[in-house]
């Protein structure tokens, strides 16, 4: 017969917390900051997306960047201007400047180079850009715009600057590092255009390393030319800088 106290689950056995209910609003560490940060991309996503439509909008035909319809239409081009015998202008343009090939079964547009498709640079539409632009700033620990073309230049043909500030515009952790300085309202100097016709007076306090009786010093500057006098004072009293003032007046002239 079975002692009753065999069948207790000791405490802090696995069973028993494999059974005890989870209380919710306990979920794992990270689940929240998680859902955050894939929310935050997707915004980014969707406002870079827009801006870089707008652009290709204003640009027209200049614009290197593809919507996704002009990708695919050019890639039906490039081949038919390939297969053809009689060949228009355009499609020696075409040939020219691109090439088709297929990765994992998916066409892509690259720069025409004979025999060099490994070194080709490949082509993208608008709506793939955001991806690679968001990946290579992430491997580059949030590189800048020279890191990112220097980085991008060599693997893509169309990746522009343009389309790269558009991207570090949305990026907050970039805004956080580096905060656009606040510009106080600084006073203009008044400029001066004759010789001794302003000038700058200040009593410096020498009082700690006193020479003797004279512990103040007055500083005389001519703005124009910032030819300085310097004139040992006794006390900081208004009968002493007068005195000292009338003698620099005496060489230079008043102001």
């Amino acid at each position: 017969m079975l002692d009753s106290s065999e069948n207790v689950v000791p405490q802090g056995s696995f069973l028993q917390l494999s059974v005890m209910p989870q209380k919710a609003g306990n979920d794992p560490p990270g689940v929240f900051s998680t859902s955050k940060m894939e929310t935050e991309i997707s915004n980014m996503r969707e406002q870079f997306l827009r801006s870089v439509t707008k652009l290709v909008e204003s640009k027209s035909y200049n614009s290197k960047v593809f919507s996704r319809e002009k990708y695919f239409q050019t890639i039906k081009e490039v081949k038919e201007a390939k297969e053809k015998g009689k060949k228009s202008s355009r499609d020696y343009r075409r040939a020219a400047k691109y090439d088709v090939i297929s990765v994992h079964g998916t066409e892509k547009l690259i720069e025409a180079a004979p025999g060099e498709h490994d070194r080709a640079r490949f082509y993208v539409h608008k709506e793939e850009l955001f991806d690679i632009l968001h990946d290579t700033h992430l491997s580059i620990g949030h590189g800048g715009r020279t890191r990112m073309l220097k980085e991008l230049q060599g693997k893509y043909g169309n990746v522009t600057k343009e389309v790269i500030v558009l991207y570090l515009t949305l990026c907050k952790q970039c805004h956080q590092k580096n905060p656009v300085p606040k510009r106080g309202l600084a006073p203009k100097p008044v400029p001066s255009k004759d010789v001794d016709s302003r000038c700058q007076v200040e009593v410096l306090d020498m009082q700690s390393d006193a020479d003797g009786e004279f512990k103040f010093i007055l500083y005389y500057q001519d703005h124009l030319t910032k030819f300085i006098i310097l004139r040992p004072l006794r006390a900081k009293q208004a009968h002493e800088v007068v005195s000292v003032l009338l003698d620099i007046f005496t060489i230079l002239g008043t102001p």
